[in-house]
Formats: C-alpha cells, structure tokens, sequence
C-alpha cells in the first residue's frame, strides 16, 4: 500500500488544531482535492463516528470515500477507515503540541481492496520500513496549509 505523509506546523494549539482536522467535515476547506466533506452520523466526533467525501480525481473522474472513525486519542490522533468498493484507506492525524503552537501530521495508506486484505498479517515494520513509503508532491504540507492561517480555519 502506498503511504502518503505530511506534516504542518501552525500556531493553534494542539487541542484546536486536533478538534478542527478530527472533524473531517472540514476536509474541503484544506485539501483543493476534496469538493465535499459531510457528517453522515450525528453527535460528537469520537470512534464510529462516519464521514463521507468526495474528490475530484484524475482525468476529471469523482472519487467517493465513506469513512469511519476506528480510533480516537483527543487531542493527540485520530484514525479513520474507509474507501470505496475499489480502493482502501487508512488515515491517521497525529497533532504534537509545540512551544509556538502544533505540529499537525496527516498519514494516509492507499490501496485497493484486493491489497488490503493481502496485507493484513505483515508486520507493521514492513509496512512502515521508509525504503517502501512514497512520497507524494502535495503531502509535504501543501493541503494543509489553512492550519498556518488565522483565523481561516483552525
């Protein structure tokens, strides 16, 4: 599965910047991919908690993702679970308190449904060894630059 990482750096503080990225209804507002985020479960954000998304994808083609919040660490990392019936996601948000504000790091796994069961069973050092995680151009920061803005978003 390729993974895709990045990392920002934004005065909120961690609780802020953990509430605002958790709710992933918020997710057109940062990443120029997503054309729309919604809650599809009521109530606070937290484990069980579904998301549907919808982005625009190559060649102009939509990609829909439902996802499910499966781990939940206020303020400190969230996971959610989720795809479509081709393709498979994990996503994990990990925010670091820092002495100016927060580190806010976005990971998510891609693969298709097929991969995804093949891999269960390997270990989490393979899966995780760097030699094997691709860097994408646009995760070094770029779809979360609105953690950087006041009072934009977070």
């Amino acid at each position: 599965m390729p993974t895709y990482t990045g990392t920002v750096t934004t005065p909120k503080s961690a609780p802020d910047a953990f509430d605002y990225m958790a709710d992933v209804s918020h997710t057109s507002d940062w990443d120029p991919n997503c054309e729309a985020a919604t809650k599809t479960t009521p109530g606070e954000v937290g484990v069980g908690m579904k998301f549907h998304l919808r982005f625009s994808g190559v060649a102009g083609q939509e990609m829909e993702f439902d996802y499910e919040v499966t781990e939940y660490d206020a303020p400190r990392r969230i996971v959610l679970e989720g795809g479509n019936d081709s393709q498979h996601s994990v996503d994990t948000i990990e925010v670091e308190s820092t002495a100016t504000g927060s580190n806010v790091t976005y990971t998510a796994e891609r693969g298709a449904r097929a991969l995804r069961r093949a891999r269960r069973g390997r270990s989490a050092r393979r899966a995780g060894d760097p030699a094997r995680t691709p860097r994408h151009p646009q995760t070094e920061g770029e779809h979360l630059m609105a953690l950087r803005y006041e009072p934009a978003h977070v």
